[in-house]
C-alpha cells in the first residue's frame, strides 16, 4: 500500500527511501529543500508570495534560491536578485522620501 502511495505521488519516483538515500540527499536539509529532492516536478517554491499577494500586502520576491519565471506566476510587487539589488534600493529609497514629506 505505502508503495503505491508513493508511486501515484511522484514520492522519490516510488523507490523507498533508505537510510543512505536520506544522509546524501535529505539529513540536515530545510523544508523546501527536502520538498525539492522528494518532488522534483511538484514543488511550491512560491508559498510565501501568494501567501502575502493574497493578503493584499506588496511582497518582493528573491531569487537567490528559486527561478525568476516560477516567482513571477506568484506575481510579486518586485522581484530582486539579492540584497543589494538597485531595484530594491530604489523603492526604499522612494518610501523613506515619502515618509520625509508626510
Amino acid at each position: 500500500m505505502a508503495h503505491n502511495f508513493r508511486e501515484k505521488t511522484g514520492f522519490n519516483g516510488g523507490i523507498p527511501i533508505d537510510e543512505d538515500f536520506f544522509a546524501q540527499n535529505i539529513s540536515g536539509m530545510l523544508d523546501d529543500d527536502i520538498a525539492a529532492v522528494l518532488f522534483p516536478n511538484d514543488i511550491e517554491r512560491v508559498s510565501g508570495i501568494k501567501a502575502g499577494v493574497a493578503a493584499g500586502m506588496p511582497v518582493i520576491g528573491l531569487t537567490t534560491r528559486n527561478p525568476k519565471h516560477m516567482l513571477m506566476k506568484a506575481n510579486p510587487t518586485l522581484l530582486i536578485e539579492n540584497y543589494e539589488d538597485p531595484k530594491l534600493w530604489e523603492v526604499l529609497g522612494e518610501l523613506n522620501k515619502r515618509e520625509n514629506e508626510a
